[in-house]
């Protein structure tokens, strides 16, 4: 089943919202009128939002498919230019330099939003317009505040505290079905149909690619089928004996999560094989990446190349801007009702 039919609703709904914050973004990217540091700031922004519209084009026509190994890797590196360590000195996403370039009232929020907003990549890659356009509607709502004059801090605060309080539920929700639902197959799917000789499938996931990735398949390539076996059913088997050991019943499950970098697809695809053989399903999901779901600056799922261990850092803690009382108490009825919603996958995930 293609990953995007998940997707079909929401996107139909979505479309109009989606088209005319793009076209308004567009505009943005040409002229932001207002006066500078802050101009530099969301035209610069909305020249990322304006490659992500690229990227989700090239996604729904599947042009991809067709560029070569180095078209893909400049494209990769291109996505990934401003957080890279070369250039970070002078990336909005650096507090620092926000904090010099916006000052201090403004660069906290700001730098936190170009962050949610670069959480578009993997959107782009899974065709999910949903999350890109409530990210555009937050961007013009932002902007819309600095066009006559500079707002005060707390309503910058507010707004983004109000937008992750408003989608809570559509951010936890989805986190929550990604992480017990099989069909939710966007990366299960790229490993099972790959040709793992064929080192474009690195690039199909929206991650950083890093020499690691490659150097890593390259070198599971080149050892024997039997080996690779060997490595899946050194952790399958281990799995697998570890009910026993407990006197747990695995056979009333249906479900069982993978979790890997990039590069070692050789050896999931075996492992999926195996599970397959105990009548578990995969369920494999991306890390998380938006504040709301983040658990600091560990990643926790599926992941390619760090591209900037410090940027990782200073945005481990962005949820700061919006964790009072009230979000915390909704994000646990959300999680609560997420799980009410989910309890037949979640019962017989193992």
């Amino acid at each position: 089943m293609d990953y995007r039919i998940l997707f079909m609703e929401d996107n139909t709904n979505v479309k109009e919202r989606y088209e005319l914050s793009m076209e308004r973004i567009k505009l943005i990217a040409k002229d932001a009128d207002m006066q500078e540091p802050y101009g530099r700031y969301f035209s610069r922004v909305a020249a990322f939002i304006m490659d992500i519209k690229k990227l989700v084009e090239d996604t729904r026509d599947e042009s991809r498919k067709q560029w070569s190994l180095e078209q893909l890797k400049e494209y990769n590196l291109y996505l990934y230019r401003d957080i890279l360590p070369e250039n970070y000195a002078e990336s909005y996403a650096n507090p620092d330099y926000a904090k010099e370039a916006l000052g201090d009232a403004y660069y906290e929020v700001l730098s936190a939003l170009y962050v949610e907003i670069r959480s578009m990549i993997p959107c782009g890659f899974e065709y999910r317009l949903f999350e890109i356009t409530i990210l555009n509607e937050l961007f013009i709502e932002i902007y819309n505040y600095f066009e006559e004059e500079l707002p005060a801090k707390e309503q910058l605060n507010q707004v983004f505290y109000w937008h992750m309080r408003d989608y809570c539920e559509d951010y936890v929700s989805l986190r929550v079905r990604e992480q017990l639902d099989p069909a939710m197959s966007f990366a299960v799917t790229i490993i099972m149909q790959a040709d793992f000789s064929d080192l474009r499938y690195l690039y199909q996931y929206g991650e950083y690619v890093s020499d690691n990735e490659i150097k890593t398949v390259q070198y599971l390539n080149g050892l024997a089928e039997d080996k690779i076996q060997a490595m899946a059913d050194t952790f399958t088997e281990g799995y697998r004996m570890g009910f026993i050991k407990n006197h747990k019943d695995l056979s009333i499950k249906k479900t069982v999560n993978i979790r890997y970098c990039l590069g070692f697809e050789p050896i999931i695809k075996k492992a999926i094989q195996n599970f397959e053989k105990m009548g578990l399903e995969p369920v494999i999901y991306r890390y998380a990446v938006n504040a709301i779901n983040k658990k600091q600056q560990f990643r926790i799922g599926y992941y390619g190349g760090i591209p900037n261990k410090q940027y990782d850092y200073d945005h481990k803690a962005d949820d700061a801007l919006f964790l009072d009382k009230a979000f915390i108490e909704r994000k646990l009825a959300v999680l609560k009702n997420s799980y009410e919603s989910y309890k037949s996958l979640a019962a017989v995930h193992a």
